[in-house]
C-alpha cells in the first residue's frame, strides 16, 4: 500500500504544477487570436511587468484591428489610459492624433466585456505601424507610473 502511495502522489502533484514563465517570456508574448493570446497578456500584468512588447504574426491593419486586440485597446482607454500610435518609417505630414480620431470608433466599440481586462487599466500603450501600409508592427504596454 506504501508503494502505491509513494508512485501516486508525485503524479498527483506533477499533474496540479503549472509552468512558470520567466520574466523575458512575460515581456514578450505574440499575437495570436485566440484565448491563449489573453492568457498570456493577462499573466503577464498579473506579473506586474513593467512593459509588454507583442509582437504581430501576420498583417494586421490599424484600420482592421481584431476584436480581441481591440478590447485591449478600448480598456485601456477607458480606463484614462494613453494608446499612442508611432510610425517605425520617418514619415513627414502625419498627425497622430487624426490617426488615434481614426481608429477609436473601431477599438471603442468593444467595451469591457470580462473582469480579467480590467489588469489593462494600469497600462498605457503604444501601437507601432509601418506609415505606408498601416501595417502594425508591434504593440508595447507599458505600466503605468
Amino acid at each position: 500500500m506504501k508503494l502505491i502511495i509513494t508512485l501516486i502522489i508525485p503524479v498527483l502533484l506533477g499533474c496540479n504544477s503549472t509552468p512558470t514563465k520567466s520574466k523575458i517570456e512575460l515581456e514578450n508574448i505574440r499575437f495570436i487570436d485566440t484565448e491563449i493570446f489573453d492568457k498570456d497578456l493577462i499573466q503577464s500584468m498579473k506579473a506586474n511587468s513593467e512593459t509588454i512588447t507583442i509582437s504581430i504574426i501576420g498583417n494586421i491593419s490599424i484600420n482592421n484591428i481584431p476584436e480581441r486586440l481591440g478590447k485591449w485597446l478600448s480598456i485601456v482607454m477607458d480606463k484614462q489610459g494613453k494608446v499612442d500610435f508611432k510610425i517605425n518609417e520617418r514619415t513627414t505630414g502625419v498627425e497622430p492624433l487624426s490617426l488615434l480620431m481614426g481608429v477609436a470608433p473601431t477599438a471603442y466599440k468593444f467595451l469591457k466585456k470580462e473582469a480579467s481586462y480590467g489588469l489593462a487599466g494600469n497600462y498605457n500603450v503604444t501601437v507601432f505601424y509601418i506609415y505606408d501600409n498601416g501595417i502594425i508592427t508591434k504593440i508595447i504596454f507599458t505600466k503605468k507610473q
